[in-house]
């Protein structure tokens, strides 16, 4: 086999660069990566694009296949088991096979994280799971992951970690500042929950209570009320309705408004700053919220407009119409999206600049809701601006969106990390740090899989004998943007 040497020119300098694309609305640019899956017509294709590229991966009619969380493997097994095995989807090269054994189940094999987790077909248990982990080219056998046996909390005046009344969120930036549920009057009933509580902002480094959250609803923070009668003690009643802003800054939370007769809701956005609530704003205000609060990585909140709410009375009642609004809280602009969808993504994906979200669904027609029928039920692939709130469809037939994020695998910041990772993660794009020189005394680790190595402009300087880079057969090596 012949090697894949890819943009390497050999001299006595080697000198690679590539043109990043700008940054264009509705693209996936290549510096970054989309994956998903869609069904058409009971075919299962996982799709990873990155930039105008796009590779695939179709399931045969016999094959039952698994993503990695991170869209970087494919876990494959087929009805009639004969073979293991792990694909890896950018080159659709196997990176893993091993013969099926006899105690695992039919193509029940599924990635969970960082773990393989396989059904055992012996097991009385029928929830009893085999664990492995892909290391180093090999299917290692893995003990179960568990939770740690003890949390460490902080010493907060009046919080019960062992009741079920006990929200906590750090914020992300000042790891000192905790919001968390207070016992305000020390009655503790059943030892499960307090007879009133608050949703409090405190300082642990000083001792002192910054903010006691106006209209705070703890149930709908904690995303359940207690109850005795239910299993685990706990109602759902909604998902985590409060989120800290990626700078630490502002805090995002559910306030239901009771104004007889009326009932209504609005995001409140409370200023750990200025020690303010931002004023109300009518693009904040909605009849039904039942998405989690998410920011983007440039602080702008994602708001989701859900069920049936008046401006959306002309398109019928559809439990999944859903209008989005995209609040840039430092700036106070506040933008709607363009027009109404019926959305099946429980959550929406964006790259790390912001400029974007991706969810699964179909604009919503008046009188006439769409077919998102079929199991699993499948939409188009539609990119939002959150700075303009227009849209466009990517693609159609999409059943799930698993990840939307930076090329790169790993980003390594010294030669040490640069050859360990080479050496543990064959098939992986790995990123230098910006204008750095990464100096080698020997060559760097044999290429058996398939690397990529975007340089940003950074320097590989030999300072020993032998070459830099040797590609064995089954190798392949790309190189952007590096000086040699």
């Amino acid at each position: 086999m012949m090697k894949k040497l890819t943009m390497l020119f050999i001299s006595v300098f080697m000198i690679v660069s590539l043109q990043i694309q700008s940054q264009i609305l509705f693209t996936i640019t290549d510096d970054e990566v989309l994956v998903y899956i869609t069904l058409n017509e009971q075919v299962k294709t996982f799709v990873y694009q990155n930039g105008i590229e796009t590779d695939t991966y179709e399931l045969s009619h016999d094959e039952c296949g698994d993503i990695s969380d991170d869209g970087l493997f494919i876990l494959l097994s087929t009805a009639q088991p004969s073979i293991l095995r792990i694909i890896h989807l950018a080159t659709n090269k196997v990176v893993f096979e091993t013969t099926w054994q006899s105690n695992w189940y039919p193509c029940v094999a599924l990635w969970r994280g960082n773990f393989i987790i396989i059904r055992d077909i012996n097991s009385d248990d029928p929830f009893f799971r085999l664990y492995f982990r892909l290391e180093n080219g090999s299917l290692v056998p893995h003990e179960a992951p568990t939770s740690p046996s003890t949390i460490t909390y902080p010493n907060l005046p009046d919080f019960y970690p062992d009741m079920l009344e006990n929200f906590i969120l750090q914020n992300p930036v000042h790891q000192h500042i905790y919001l968390y549920e207070k016992c305000r009057d020390g009655n503790i009933y059943e030892g499960l929950y307090c007879g009133f509580t608050s949703m409090v902002i405190y300082d642990v480094s000083t001792n002192q209570e910054i903010e006691v959250l106006e209209g705070a609803f703890p149930v709908y923070m904690r995303g359940y009320r207690v109850d005795t009668t239910k299993f685990d003690n706990r109602e759902p009643i909604s998902n985590q309705m409060v989120a800290w802003s990626p700078n630490g800054r502002y805090l995002a939370y559910f306030n239901p408004v009771r104004d007889w007769p009326h009932y209504t809701s609005k995001v409140q956005i409370y200023d750990l700053q200025t020690d303010s609530y931002l004023n109300d704003n009518e693009a904040l205000t909605m009849p039904n919220i039942t998405r989690r609060f998410v920011w983007t990585n440039n602080n702008t909140l994602i708001v989701w407009k859900t069920g049936l709410f008046t401006e959306l009375s002309e398109y019928g009642y559809h439990d999944r119409s859903t209008d989005f609004v995209f609040a840039n809280i430092e700036e106070q602009i506040f933008v709607n999206g363009d027009r109404p969808f019926d959305v099946i993504s429980p959550e929406a994906f964006f790259p790390i600049d912001g400029r974007a979200i991706s969810f699964v669904g179909k604009e919503l027609m008046p009188y006439n809701a769409p077919d998102l029928g079929g199991y699993p039920p499948r939409g188009d692939l539609i990119i939002m601006s959150t700075t303009t709130g227009e849209h466009t469809v990517i693609d159609t037939d999409v059943t799930e969106i698993i990840t939307w994020r930076s090329i790169c695998d790993f980003t390594v910041s010294d030669s040490t990390s640069l050859i360990s990772t080479m050496q543990t993660e064959p098939y992986s794009v790995i990123c230098l740090d910006e204008n750095v020189t990464y100096t080698l005394t020997t060559p760097l680790p044999t290429i058996t899989g398939d690397i990529t190595i975007i340089g940003n402009g950074a320097q590989i300087v030999m300072t020993g004998t032998g070459r830099v880079f040797d590609v064995a057969s089954t190798g392949g090596l790309t190189l952007k943007n590096i000086t040699v």
